[in-house]
């Protein structure tokens, strides 16, 4: 999900991209990628990988230590660093502090993460590798079609998929009082895909800017890492809820088992 909000002057090449709109000659574009671009690519996935590292510490300090957990402080921090890292100027003045605040962004998404991680290792410890290692996959999946795609040709996305958020958002809230089991699990398959149209819409946003010359690598991270987060979180639950239905089939299975071996008995 793209967080780059931050505003250009509109005589930038970026700027005059921004509000050239969507076109039919835009979707036309299907020039390789230059090796600039390539190597911004690069060094945007190497952040991400960085920031996924980092999260992964968050999660283990939440399990691990007393002080340091997970809560409303952490999502305080996490909101505060990404505005820290949108508001100030890209440049090389500022490289070290937005490089800080979006490790620090990491860290405390990934503590925010810990009490959902922790309540899965206690009920379903075996979902949590799976939900890593598919999150993965799918995260691979999707950003590969956005590289090998043609240019620009998902941007329509955009205004689906900001569509799509908003409404699911306002389900979320609309089921904090009706308390629907259906829509709960509607919302995850349909955040999920959401998430997953994301990832090809920000990864062709990325190429497309830094095509334009506009290469900001904690920006552009930011994007991703949002939304490696938004898929984990519901492949997660999708995956500790298929394994809570096996285990009430097994236990219900388990019942009429031995009813029906007490019944052989009476007789």
């Amino acid at each position: 999900m793209s967080f780059f909000g931050r505003s250009m002057d509109a005589d930038s090449e970026y700027g005059r991209f921004r509000q050239s709109g969507f076109n039919f000659e835009a979707l036309k574009a299907t020039q390789a990628i230059s090796s600039a671009t390539q190597h911004h690519l690069v060094k945007v996935y190497a952040t991400l990988a960085g920031c996924s590292a980092i999260a992964a510490v968050g999660a283990r300090t939440h399990l691990y230590s007393y002080w340091l957990r997970g809560g409303m402080l952490s999502g305080l921090l996490c909101f505060l660093s990404v505005m820290g890292v949108l508001a100030l100027p890209h440049n090389k003045a500022t490289a070290p502090m937005r490089y800080g605040l979006l490790s620090l962004f990491a860290f405390c998404q990934g503590l925010s993460l810990g009490p959902l991680i922790e309540t899965i290792l206690d009920f379903y410890p075996r979902v949590l590798v799976t939900a890593l290692v598919s999150t993965t996959l799918v995260f691979a999946s999707f950003s590969m079609s956005a590289l090998f795609s043609r240019r620009r040709s998902w941007f329509f996305l955009g205004g689906l998929l900001g569509s799509g958020l908003s409404i699911l958002c306002w389900s979320s809230l609309l089921n904090v009082w009706v308390q629907s089991v259906a829509l709960f699990r509607a919302e995850l398959y349909i955040g999920l895909a959401l998430f997953c149209g994301y990832v090809i819409y920000d990864t062709q946003l990325i190429i497309e800017k830094a095509e334009l010359g506009y290469r900001d690598i904690p920006g552009d991270c930011i994007s991703l890492f949002t939304d490696l987060i938004g898929m984990f979180i519901r492949i997660l639950a999708i995956l500790a809820d298929q394994e809570e239905k096996k285990r009430k089939r097994s236990r219900h299975n388990e019942y009429h088992r031995r009813e029906r071996s007490s019944s052989r008995q009476w007789e």
